[in-house]
């Protein structure tokens, strides 16, 4: 398994991630790692991705981290939850309840 660390400020939405120069091959390890860096001047995201070794270890630090000068530990922030289908009226993104009252139906 090899895990890698990026970070970026939470206003630099749209920005590149700035790979860390540390590479894990144990999950556990690096989700100590994450909760261990040092506490930020200004809101960060530290996003984990890994290749190789098992689904259940990569569940364990994979993902989007918050880092906030206000928090005790980094959290993580849960995956977005599309809910949609390319058979709504609109053929689009949208919930059908939405495409409902763009279309006046």
């Amino acid at each position: 398994m090899r895990i890698t660390l990026s970070e970026r400020a939470v206003v630099a939405v749209g920005y590149r991630f700035s790979p860390r120069r540390e590479t894990y091959a144990d999950a556990s390890v690096a989700r100590d790692e994450v909760r261990a860096l040092p506490r930020p001047a200004e809101p960060s995201v530290v996003r984990v991705r890994a290749r190789g070794g098992g689904a259940t270890e990569r569940a364990l630090v994979v993902g989007d981290w918050l880092r906030d000068p206000e928090l005790d530990e980094p959290l993580r922030i849960p995956e977005p939850r599309w809910s949609y289908s390319a058979a709504t009226p609109c053929g689009c993104w949208m919930p059908p309840r939405m495409c409902r009252s763009i279309q006046g139906k």
